[in-house]
């Protein structure tokens, strides 16, 4: 299967010592934000995000999986060809540097499967 990625950054698996450059497209979830409120008398406010359609996912295609950020697959959940990275490697300061693995989102009665 070839892979596709369609983040903005490289996706590296480094105990498979493969790093998966970003295609130059970024799949994304549109959102619509506006301010509504705020949280009792605190203060803080509350913005109310609507969220639309996904832009820049391809169409499936027969041999190709496109990974994507976890919004895009949960807006998309179900779909074979959809993978986030799973299971991260930190370095000592806590910040990401790969993964140990891709992940797809299913329903839960498509799991029991």
């Amino acid at each position: 299967m070839k892979l596709v990625n369609l983040t903005p950054h490289p996706i590296t698996f480094p105990e498979a010592d493969v790093t998966i450059p970003p295609s130059g497209m970024v799949a994304r979830v549109e959102e619509t934000v506006s301010s509504s409120s705020s949280f009792d008398d605190l203060s803080i406010p509350i913005a109310t995000i609507v969220t639309g359609k996904v832009v820049n996912l391809p169409d499936p295609q027969p041999g190709v999986g496109y990974i994507v950020s976890r919004p895009v697959a949960l807006a998309v959940i179900g779909r074979p060809d959809v993978f986030v990275p799973d299971d991260f490697i930190r370095d000592e300061n806590g910040r990401i540097i790969g993964a140990r693995r891709l992940a797809r989102f299913v329903k839960e009665k498509e799991a029991e499967r």
